[in-house]
């Protein structure tokens, strides 16, 4: 508990909360309620392969290299994407539901496009 942050080969975590069960080989993290304020803190960042990803909470497989992500934040060069719920296979195809697109930075964006699936 607290700031914690695994590494494994090209994929890092950190979050508040990281909980790792070996026998399965499965890492979540999350982050934890703020009791001064409403929301939490510490929230888990996920970076694999260069690319950032802001969450609220992910698993993270390590023998299947799956991962299932609850509203994940990431910038491709100027577009800001953000999904409710993401899915990453082994493969690195990533499945997305839920989806804004934006170059409006606002945490509420003035505009975006959405889409259902990706």
């Amino acid at each position: 508990y607290g700031k914690g942050k695994i590494a494994h080969e090209q994929t890092d975590i950190e979050a508040e909360r990281i909980t790792i069960d070996l026998g399965v080989g499965l890492i979540t993290a999350e982050g934890v309620p703020d009791t001064s304020e409403a929301g939490f803190y510490g929230m888990p960042v996920f970076n694999d392969q260069g690319q950032r990803y802001e969450t609220e909470r992910m698993a993270y497989n390590l023998r299947t290299k799956k991962a299932r992500i609850v509203y994940a934040r990431s910038k491709q060069g100027e577009i800001i994407i953000t999904s409710q719920a993401s899915f990453r296979n082994p493969d690195e195809t990533i499945f997305l539901s839920r989806n804004r697109f934006t170059t409006c930075d606002a945490e509420e964006p003035h505009f975006h496009i959405h889409a259902r699936k990706i």
